[in-house]
């Protein structure tokens, strides 16, 4: 099977470390590409809001450190109120600063009808700020209002602008949604600007995202859906482990030894690292058949 896309690591799979921890892990992996992550007041690996011209530049020179190139940025704001419109915008001036074209992001507080109606009258604000600067807004599916790639082509649809799209979560869809995103994928299709490729194992509300190849999912379904729909963007592997609990079978050896005997609540990035290695060794076995 032959892509084009960019593939790459989200920062946010190192969500309880800090950037250089995330980006040495990230490439150490054998990644080219990362999504770097500014969601404000839960992983802030980078802060638009209040960074300079030389933050910016930092940034870049970590990442050419380590042999990455950035190829999109998570940039999660609340878009049903003034402060998170104005937060979104310096993520999306960020992202032009550092070259990438799509900034995801979900809708925010929309659990009340007015929160809705403020989403949608915000949106096209959002969206005409993310024009002026070369950008496409790439809506999560996550949550009720864009649980499934279905409902978010609705929403898509209804907001009718060509540079807000989707940013199709493959787990997301089954936790949110109870769909099986090997077919859910397809009525998103017209719509997607970037994946988060995220395994995946039990239903609605299980939170277990195991590396790609260790969960539910038939990521070969998911690729050639993407390649047969001719989709050219951005693919990003995004690890949420939360370190808590049980030690799981990916984090056994080959001589189904622990790597460590301590708690998983105990242990650093290490974990995220061999998950990351985990999931790109998958993606390119899938790839090569």
């Amino acid at each position: 099977m032959k892509l084009k896309n960019k593939i790459g690591c989200s920062t946010n799979s190192y969500h309880e470390f800090d950037l250089e921890t995330a980006v040495k892990g990230i490439a150490a992996a054998g990644f080219e590409y990362v999504e770097l992550t500014a969601v404000k007041d839960y992983t802030e690996h980078v802060k638009p809001e209040l960074m300079t011209k030389n933050d910016t530049d930092d940034v870049l020179k970590l990442l050419r450190k380590h042999g990455l190139k950035p190829m999109s940025l998570s940039g999660h704001s609340d878009l049903t109120d003034r402060q998170g419109i104005e937060l979104f915008k310096k993520r999306i001036d960020f992202a032009h600063a550092i070259g990438v074209g799509v900034v995801n992001t979900g809708p925010g507080e929309i659990e009340s009808k007015a929160g809705k109606e403020k989403f949608f009258d915000n949106i096209r604000e959002a969206a005409e700020y993310a024009a002026s600067r070369e950008v496409t807004i790439a809506l999560e599916t996550h949550g009720d209002l864009l649980g499934t790639g279905k409902a978010s082509a609705e929403v898509i649809k209804k907001i009718g602008l060509p540079n807000v799209r989707i940013n199709y979560d493959t787990g997301n869809v089954i936790f949110y949604g109870g769909v099986k995103p090997e077919e859910d994928i397809r009525e998103a299709l017209p719509f997607i600007a970037h994946v988060h490729l995220k395994d995946k194992i039990g239903g609605v509300k299980v939170w277990d995202f195991p590396p790609l190849g260790e969960g539910e999912i038939d990521f070969r379904v998911i690729f050639e859906t993407l390649s047969g729909g001719g989709y050219k963007g951005p693919i990003s592997v995004e690890i949420e482990v939360t370190g808590k609990g049980v030690i799981p079978e990916w984090l056994v050896s080959d001589e189904k030894e622990e790597i460590v005997s301590a708690p998983m609540e105990t242990k650093g990035p290490e974990i995220i690292d061999k998950a990351v290695a985990i999931s790109l060794q998958y993606i390119k076995k899938i790839l090569k058949a």
